[in-house]
């Protein structure tokens, strides 16, 4: 089995988290792959023996804020529409871009199939089944990214060519089947994973902390977190607040942060490093994330393994995982977020029972795990056709 993997992203020193899911799936399928990828000027996670990492540089801005509300928006004004046709020839000029300077590397490996990681890259997709005669295969991520299906119809044209689809939860599966009943038969469901031999509860002293852990783009939601510890601290003023990331939004975090009178209590620790944030996951009392879109993050799954009890929202799309080892509110809602929060505070019981479930997602999510499953939905398809 050849297999060429596209995802517009690598682990690298500046963000150890990004593209983790390809990355570790390349690592654990052990075929030969080639690994295309956007070009960083940074130290990067090492390479697999049996993985060719190849390089595209291209220029690939972040999309404006106006464009990314309209594009993730249910309702479409006048105005909304012809921003949607623009944000329509930026997408499509960006990920042709990352496709043209890709198809000699394609071209000359010549694999039997091409995973896509990323709405940007069905390009590669499309061009390989029906130019190399490749099985395309599709990973979506988050549910962002089905809302980007739902609102560009050139996409959902283009991710109807896909043999297979995976989505990270089913959830996620249902909403896709909704955009495109006919692909309902090349859906599958699969996890992310996470580490289990770096990420668990390895007993450390549990400080008065809340972490959060996520790049600072707006899909996290930090605005509603941070107004919700605001009042978390009123009634705990000893506690604090951890956040490891760092993106486009940090300037409006911090200034929320001034805004609100908690800057004593908000720690912005930027990049650090995944043994760093095991040990910040063990020293912290619980997880929070806030996020408005998200898919299953790897980062919840470590959390977990840390024996660390998780408050979520239901934009994290990890309903089952949560229960039992942490609490569920709703997106956008700062006030639940608090009341959530602090009953795990208060209820020192119940965090311990959730601290104790919790550990157990490392027995299920680990990366070999997860990657002998999609392995063996790839060998299905490429044997049986299906």
């Amino acid at each position: 089995m050849k297999i060429c993997r596209v995802s517009n992203s690598y682990p690298h020193e500046n963000n150890p988290g990004s593209g983790l899911t390809p990355y570790y799936l390349s690592k654990c399928i052990y075929h030969p792959t080639l690994y295309i990828t956007k070009a960083i000027e940074v130290e990067k996670k090492k390479v697999p023996k049996h993985v060719v990492l190849k390089e595209i540089s291209y220029r690939d801005e972040a999309t404006p804020q106006a464009l990314r509300d309209e594009l993730h928006s249910d309702e479409k004004s006048h105005i909304g529409r012809r921003i949607l046709r623009l944000l329509k020839v930026i997408k499509t000029f960006r990920s042709v871009t990352f496709f043209l300077k890709s198809i000699p590397a394609l071209a000359a490996f010549r694999p039997e199939i091409v995973a896509c990681h990323q709405n940007l890259t069905v390009f590669h997709g499309v061009f390989a089944k029906y130019c190399l005669g490749s099985k395309f295969i599709l990973h979506i991520h988050n549910n962002s990214e089905i809302e980007v299906i739902r609102n560009l119809w050139l996409l959902r044209w283009l991710v109807q060519r896909a043999d297979l689809i995976f989505c990270l939860s089913e959830i996620m599966s249902k909403e896709l089947k909704k955009i495109i009943p006919s692909i309902a038969g090349k859906i599958r469901h699969t996890s992310t994973g996470m580490n289990p031999r770096l990420f668990k509860n390895v007993g450390l002293k549990r400080k008065d902390q809340l972490i959060a852990i996520g790049s600072f783009k707006w899909t996290k939601g930090y605005k509603y977190l941070l107004d919700a510890v605001a009042r978390v601290f009123r009634r705990y003023p000893e506690y604090s607040l951890v956040i490891v990331g760092d993106g486009n939004e940090r300037e409006s975090i911090t200034r929320q942060i001034q805004n609100l009178e908690i800057s004593n209590k908000v720690e912005l620790k930027g990049i650090v490093s995944r043994q760093d944030v095991m040990k910040l996951l063990n020293e912290s009392r619980l997880f929070v994330m806030s996020s408005i879109h998200e898919g299953l993050a790897k980062v919840l799954l470590e959390a977990l393994s840390c024996g660390t009890p998780a408050v979520i929202t239901t934009g994290c799309y990890a309903d089952n995982l949560v229960q039992g080892r942490g609490l569920l509110v709703e997106t956008r809602n700062s006030q639940a977020l608090a009341k959530a929060i602090i009953k795990l505070i208060d209820d020192k019981e119940f965090w311990q029972r959730c601290s104790m479930e919790a550990s157990n997602v490392r027995k299920e999510y680990n990366w070999e795990n997860v990657a002998q499953r999609v392995y063996h939905d790839y060998s299905e398809l490429l044997h049986n056709g299906r």
